[in-house]
């Protein structure tokens, strides 16, 4: 009995099991979509599965190669070496140090080469004493011959999105400073300026200029300065030349041979400005004028030098000197030039004499003779001067430098009717050949005649020619007509030159 109730709920047990199996599978949690990929005896249901999908390997880019130039502020010494501290390139170039001109790039002071990739403290060497306290750093491109700096030319500036690749270099200049000192003074005959002091970096050049109205003239005398101190300088200028505004310029020396040349023995510079002292002179009292004929009743003056307010007076001449007085003008103390005197012409003599009164008195009026009396200089009563009212047909010329233009400048043309001025060329003998240009004029003093030439001619002697305007008036009838060139004692009267060509210098100003 015992027996057959184990073996029933043995039995019974057997039964269960599957029914509550059943049960637990109704109510377990539905396997994840991983999972469901994961355990393979389960079948997939009706519902999308999202399947992750094998991303592709991606091949980095390399980064672009962007010029660029890094310069620190540094001190400038007189070795004159910089160093830029970083340049990056693309292409093998050339890295330009430039001055500064209102804040734009100016004049090259130095360059170095630079290879592509990066190239860490580049050296470039500068003259120190025309460096400016900002310096522009710019990279070129070595366009042209490999390892040839050729700019202007094909080493154009590199780009980037139409910018040039540039810094800019911050400069402490620690250098001797070249300097001129000179004061006001006044200049006696013997022609000599004295300098206080002109200190020179290197031996040099001091060079006097006339100045007027801020325009540069030509050297009126120079001296040679040693490295350092120069002090208690005397140099001798041509003082009939001078004007009241002087110049003084400091000049390197080139050491070619022949002395001072301004065409090489150019401007000392510091900070792009040249060295210079502008002062103010009193000069002797002097006459300039050229024997001229009288025109419309007037007479010029070229340049009359007065040391105070004063006049020029004309007097005919007479047997025994001075004649009678036919005119006057005033005159301002210091240069006066191109001073017109108007004269009674019917009374003029074929000379005049022009003497320099004082103005003791009402300055609007001459009062000679109970004032304004002829005047004197270190205690001596100063000598009149002489022209001439008949001089006939003359010109001057002077050697000149052919400009961009194709043209000349004759000086000075005195003639006593209206002529042509023409420039011939000669030939293989030496005979002039023929006319490359002309120029009508007026009769009278003409200075400055510009005459354009038709053909660029240098190094070979030009002639300048007065013609008589005898043919169509103004209208250059020569060979073929009336417009012959004029003659004196039957010699035609001309004048030769010779053209140069430009040697690349460039005038300055005291600004500049």
């Amino acid at each position: 009995m015992n027996l057959l109730r184990t073996v029933l709920t043995a039995v019974f047990l057997l039964l269960l099991l599957p029914a509550c199996a059943r049960q637990q599978q109704a109510t377990t949690t539905p396997p994840t979509p991983t999972e469901v990929l994961l355990t393979p005896s389960i079948e997939p249901t009706d519902t999308a599965v999202a399947i992750a999908q094998p991303r592709p390997t991606i091949t980095p880019e390399p980064t672009p190669i962007v010029p660029v130039i890094e310069a620190a502020p540094q001190a400038l010494t007189e070795d004159g070496r910089l160093v830029v501290n970083s340049v990056i390139a693309t292409e093998p170039g050339w890295l330009l140090l430039l001055s500064d001109k209102e804040g734009e790039a100016g004049d090259i002071l130095g360059y170095a080469p630079i290879v592509p990739g990066t190239n860490d403290e580049i050296i470039v060497e500068i003259e120190p004493q025309a460096a400016t306290p900002l310096v522009h750093a710019r990279l070129h491109r070595d366009a042209g011959d490999r390892g040839e700096f050729e700019f202007p030319g094909p080493d154009t500036a590199v780009e980037v999105g139409g910018i040039p690749v540039m810094a800019a270099l911050e400069l402490d200049i620690q250098l001797p400073i070249p300097q001129v000192s000179v004061s006001d003074q006044e200049v006696t005959l013997d022609g000599l300026v004295h300098l206080e002091n002109v200190f020179a970096v290197k031996r040099g050049w001091l060079v006097l200029h006339a100045l007027r109205d801020g325009e540069i003239g030509p050297a009126l005398g120079q001296i040679s300065v040693v490295a350092g101190a120069n002090e208690d300088l005397a140099v001798p200028i041509r003082w009939r030349e001078a004007s009241s505004e002087l110049l003084a310029v400091l000049h390197e020396d080139a050491e070619q041979p022949g002395g001072f040349a301004a065409s090489q023995d150019l401007p000392v510079l510091v900070a792009g400005k040249p060295v210079s002292a502008q002062f103010a002179v009193t000069l002797p009292p002097d006459i300039a004028v050229y024997d001229q004929p009288i025109t419309d009743g007037i007479i010029t003056v070229e340049r009359a030098s007065s040391p105070g307010q004063g006049w020029i007076v004309v007097y005919t001449a007479e047997d025994e000197g001075l004649g009678i007085i036919i005119g006057f003008a005033p005159l301002q103390a210091g240069v006066n030039e191109l001073v017109d005197i108007e004269i009674v012409e019917t009374a003029a003599t074929p000379e005049l004499f022009l003497l320099l009164h004082e103005d003791s008195s009402d300055p609007a009026e001459f009062d000679f003779p109970a004032a304004d009396l002829p005047a004197s200089y270190e205690d001596q009563l100063i000598p009149p001067y002489l022209m001439v009212t008949n001089p006939g047909n003359y010109i001057i010329t002077a050697d000149q430098v052919l400009g961009e233009k194709d043209e000349v400048n004759v000086p000075l043309v005195v003639a006593d009717l209206e002529v042509w001025l023409a420039i011939f060329t000669l030939d293989e003998n030496g005979a002039l050949d023929e006319p490359i240009g002309e120029l009508w004029l007026p009769a009278g003093i003409n200075r400055d005649n510009v005459v354009e030439i038709r053909s660029r001619v240098t190094d070979e002697p030009l002639v300048a020619v007065l013609h008589q305007d005898g043919g169509t008036p103004k209208e250059f009838d020569y060979p073929d007509g009336d417009d012959l060139p004029l003659q004196r004692n039957r010699q035609i009267i001309q004048s030769p030159f010779t053209l140069t060509e430009p040697d690349g210098t460039s005038a300055f100003s005291p600004g500049s």
